[in-house]
Formats: structure tokens, C-alpha cells, sequence
């Protein structure tokens, strides 16, 4: 009887966890949806990594901005798909490198960067 039960427990979760994950698909394909709508979006592929570069480097002009080139540019990597897909495939914008930034992420911009000259 115990068996039983644990069966039936088990198989419950399963089917739980089973629609969970296809809930949490459908949120985000309804995510995806909604972010395509978005204005800034529907920028040109070169208006939009314009519109990055000009944000990175009014940044870097700003005293109070603690975190480093690349630190921000992981973070803007962080907002959407779109975002990370675009900047992630934008050599220009991984040419500068910052010491301080850790070995690993150092590591992605050289690789990123491609055939661009690097700003060190």
C-alpha cells in the first residue's frame, strides 16, 4: 500500500513538473514577444550597437561609475536575448580591455573582438 502511494506521489510530480516546464516556455516565448515590441528594438542592427557605444562611453566619462568597460558591457549582455545575440556578435564594442576586469571575461573580448585593434 505504502508503494502504492509513493507511486501515485511520484507520478504526480512528474506531471506537476512536467507542466511547470511548459509553462515557464510559454512565459517566456510571451517575454521574447513582448520585447520584440519594444521601440528600441525595431532599431537597425547598426543604430542600436550606436546607440551601446554611445551608453558605454558616456559611462566611462562619469566618475561614479564603479564598474569596468566590459562589466558593464556583460550587464547590458544581461537585459535580453536581443541584447546579448546583438552586442555579443559586435566585435567593435569587445576591442577595449580593462586589466582589472577578471582573466575569464578578458578572455571573451579578445575572443569577441576578432580582428579588431584592442584598446588596453
Amino acid at each position: 500500500m505504502l508503494t502504492q502511494v509513493d507511486n501515485y506521489a511520484g507520478a504526480i510530480k512528474s506531471t506537476l513538473d512536467a507542466v511547470q516546464g511548459r509553462l515557464l516556455d510559454k512565459i517566456s516565448a510571451l517575454h521574447t514577444e513582448h520585447n520584440r515590441m519594444i521601440p528600441l528594438h525595431k532599431l537597425p542592427v547598426e543604430t542600436f550597437v550606436q546607440v551601446i557605444t554611445v551608453a558605454l562611453e558616456s559611462f566611462q566619462t562619469r566618475q561614479w561609475s564603479s564598474p569596468t568597460y566590459l562589466g558593464r558591457l556583460v550587464t547590458l549582455c544581461q537585459v535580453c536575448k536581443r541584447w546579448k545575440d546583438v552586442i555579443s556578435r559586435t566585435a567593435s564594442l569587445w576591442a577595449t580591455i580593462d586589466i582589472r576586469d577578471p582573466a575569464v571575461i578578458i578572455s571573451t573580448a579578445i575572443s569577441r573582438s576578432a580582428n579588431h585593434s584592442l584598446n588596453i
